[in-house]
């Protein structure tokens, strides 16, 4: 018999009665077999590695793909988050188009600080003294 794996519910009529999946069934003549079930949900979290607002879980259908956070949750001033990863050590790329959920996973932010060039914030001592141009040497 094969196995039937990310269900749950699962419910099988012959000939409209109810049967489990440990009968064995003798097949003398032409039977109908109802098939009914619901495919399995599972939990995916996201890791933003203490930093950031907590994002909520998502409770996913098997073989259906993550919305991907929005960024109100995991903005911090001076970080940004540059990918999102099925590991820890950021091998694996999640691709929230494209990647389907098999069971319950934990997603993980990847931290690099954030570089604006064009903000630039200089500290003048207050000990600092003008030259005769009014500008700080």
């Amino acid at each position: 018999m094969k196995k039937i794996i990310n269900y749950k519910n699962l419910n099988i009529k012959v000939n409209n009665n109810p049967i489990e999946l440990t009968t064995t069934i003798k097949v003398d003549r032409n039977i109908l077999i109802y098939l009914s079930c619901e495919p399995k949900q599972y939990t995916v979290s996201f890791d933003l590695d203490g930093k950031g607002v907590e994002i909520p879980t998502q409770t996913i259908t098997y073989l259906h793909t993550v919305t991907k956070p929005l960024s109100q949750y995991w903005q911090p001033t001076h970080e940004v988050i540059i990918g999102w990863y099925l590991d820890k050590a950021y091998t694996t790329e999640w691709d929230f188009e494209h990647t389907k959920v098999l069971e319950d996973t934990t997603i993980y932010a990847k931290w690099s600080i954030q570089r604006n060039p064009s903000i630039l914030t200089i500290v003048i001592p207050d000990d600092a003294v003008k030259n005769a141009e009014g500008k700080y040497d």
